[in-house]
């Protein structure tokens, strides 16, 4: 995808990899393909350590995978706990 390379869209713009992914992921749900691996040689992907995460103060619990209501549920509760107690 042009994006994903850096290259300038219609405008002369830059555009960006984030919306180069939605895009891709959009028409693949549509052609019904619902796996994220298929999507990574439409896109250019990159792989950050967890040592790059930490140097840029990422935790690796933005990455937890919520595959339910009851998961995400549970994740959101001491948050709004937090929240709460503010």
């Amino acid at each position: 995808m042009a994006g994903s390379k850096g290259k300038s869209g219609e405008s002369g713009r830059r555009t960006c990899p984030g919306h180069d992914f939605a895009d891709a992921a959009e028409g693949a749900l549509r052609a019904g393909q619902n796996k994220i691996d298929r999507l990574f040689d439409k896109v250019r992907i990159r792989e950050i350590g967890q040592d790059e995460l930490d140097l840029a103060g990422f935790s690796p619990a933005i990455f937890r995978n919520l595959n339910t209501p009851e998961e995400l549920e549970a994740e959101q509760r001491p948050i709004l706990r937090r929240n709460i107690n503010d």
